[in-house]
Formats: C-alpha cells, structure tokens, sequence
C-alpha cells in the first residue's frame, strides 16, 4: 500500500517509512497475518506506544498526534484491502480511539522582547540575521522565507509571492517527483528541495510593512557587496553561496536572540507572534487567514483565539464610548 498504492508528500513518505518499519515490523502486531488481525491487537499495540513508544529510548511514549497520525494511516491502508485489493471483509481497527489531542498554549514574544529581537537583528553583521524581523512582519513559515528569490518579488520590493518552500527531503520518495526540484548540495540519503506549498492556500501574495521593505534591501545591499547577490538566487544565502535551509539557519536565529538577551523560543513563535500583533490592530480574520496560508479560516480563529478575545473586548468596548458621547 505505502510504496505502490498512495501519493502523498515526501515528508509524510517518510514518516510512513517510520511508523511501518520501526514501529510496526518490530512489534507483535507486524508478526500476525492480515486476516487473523483483530481490535485487540490494535489496542495492545497503540496502549504499548502510549506508555513506552519512544525510538531514542528515553523514557515515556509518542505523543497523541504522532498515535493519531499512526491510527490513520493503518486504517487507510486497511480500507485499501477491504475496498481494493477485497482482501478483508471489514476493518480490524474499526472503533480504535487513541488519546485526544490537544492544542498547545500558543507561545508569543512580548513586545518588549519583540523591540529587542528587532534591534538585534538590525545591528547584527550577518545581514541574514534580518530573516528574523522580517518574519515579525510577515508570519511566514522557516521553509517559505527560505525559499524566496529575489525573482519572487514584485516592483521595488513592496511584496513577493510564496510559490515553494525549501526542506531536506528523502531522495527516495523525490526522485521521480517533477514538482520537486533539488538543490545541488552534497547529500547521501537526504537532499534539499524546492517544492509546492503543502495546499492550495500556500500559494499567495504578501504584501509588507516599510520595516520589512528595508531589510530585504539591506540583504540585497550586502549580497552585492559580497558578490553573492543574483537576480533569480535564493535571498537567504550563506557566505558560501548556499541557501540557507531551516536546519541551519536556527542556529543565527538562537544567536540573534542571545543578542537580545530573550529566552529561547521555538522559530514558529516568530509567526504566533506576527498573528497575535496582527489581532491587536484588528485585522478581520480572513485577511489574516490568507496572509498564514490557513486553508481553513477556522484554523486561524482556533489557533488565537486568546488574541481574538481581546480584540472583541476592544471593539465591544467602542460602544461604552458612543454611550458617554450620548449621555
């Protein structure tokens, strides 16, 4: 089923490649033939992950989305013999629950670390430090910022669009992925590559504030001075003229906010951070949907919702106002 039946990202190939061969053909369950499976044995083998599935054997099991992800993927592949292949009469694992998952508390700079981050990177002479305040006024994700050529922008730099973004991939499940293309760098097993947004929605315009405006001039200014700057090359480049791909530009990222003196925080909170300042100046939830990629305008709303409290209490607060004005 994973190898010849489905189509799915490269990614989530090889997330499959983990769940079925070091997770499943290990177990009990990988042992027992297709038509003697039953729910117990899916239960014995989710309940056994939940308390010690851990691959790097530190103590305690996967997590809830990890269980989840797993659940379904067996089901689809189940379905598959029972629809398809008329294999099975019915699902084994019909009825399997797995823990509930739950959204994490999402993390956001203050504003006062925010004003720091920001002079950090501006007073940093590694002008790719600027990859950072730029995402504090875009939301972008790590693999999109990565990916921007200087092509991708539209006159005097006022917006760019988002077409692909850049990720170290298996080359086993790219190789014969058009949409994929990779990035001459020396790798074994794995590659970088440029590819589709992971939905429709990736795929948009962004349009930006004067503070980003300034510091993608001021990338281009020292690529130029260092005979690094090429009308269709990467805007993030390193001093060696390769890319910089998520992995290795976290590492600028930690030494931009050891400058600033802010605890570390996950990359992802620069773009929490651009959303919950984008409620704060009352942008309407579509908008600011459609700025994230969110292919669903729920995610959005479900994501900040602290943030969209705040902004109902500011505007309901409009009407104290209007009532002092009357009386």
């Amino acid at each position: 089923w994973h190898m010849d039946y489905i189509k799915v990202r490269p990614s989530t190939h090889s997330n499959y490649d983990t769940y079925i061969e070091r997770h499943i053909y290990n177990s009990r369950l990988g042992s027992i033939p297709l038509k003697k499976l039953c729910l117990d044995d899916f239960v014995t083998f989710f309940r056994a992950k939940e308390v010690s599935g851990r691959l790097d054997k530190k103590p305690g099991g996967l997590a809830p989305k990890t269980l989840r992800n797993m659940r379904n993927m067996l089901s689809e592949a189940l379905e598959f013999a029972i629809n398809n292949l008329r294999w099975l009469e019915w699902n084994p694992m019909a009825g399997l629950k797995t823990p509930k998952v739950t959204i994490p508390k999402i993390q956001v700079y203050t504003e006062r670390h925010q004003d720091r981050i920001e002079m950090a990177a501006l007073q940093h002479e590694n002008k790719n430090a600027l990859l950072v305040l730029i995402d504090l006024y875009t939301g972008l994700r790590i693999g999109e910022l990565c990916a921007l050529s200087w092509s991708d922008f539209g006159p005097g730099r006022e917006y760019f669009d988002i077409s692909f973004i850049l990720e170290r991939l298996s080359k086993k499940w790219t190789k014969d992925r058009s949409e994929y293309r990779q990035i001459p760098i020396a790798g074994a097993v794995t590659a970088l590559y440029l590819g589709p947004p992971k939905t429709e929605s990736g795929r948009r315009r962004i349009h930006m504030s004067e503070q980003a405006i300034s510091a993608f001039h001021d990338i281009e200014r020292q690529q130029r001075s260092l005979g690094l700057y090429k009308p269709n090359g990467f805007v993030f480049r390193q001093e060696n003229g390769n890319p910089y791909e998520p992995s290795s530009y976290r590492n600028l990222y930690r030494d931009v906010l050891c400058r600033a003196n802010v605890d570390y925080q996950k990359f992802h909170t620069l773009r929490h951070t651009f959303a919950t300042r984008a409620f704060e100046l009352d942008f309407d939830i579509p908008t600011l949907a459609e700025i994230l990629g969110h292919a669903q305008k729920s995610t959005t709303e479900n994501m900040y919702g602290h943030s969209l409290d705040d902004s109902k209490r500011r505007n309901m607060a409009k009407f104290n106002r209007r009532m002092d004005r009357a009386v």
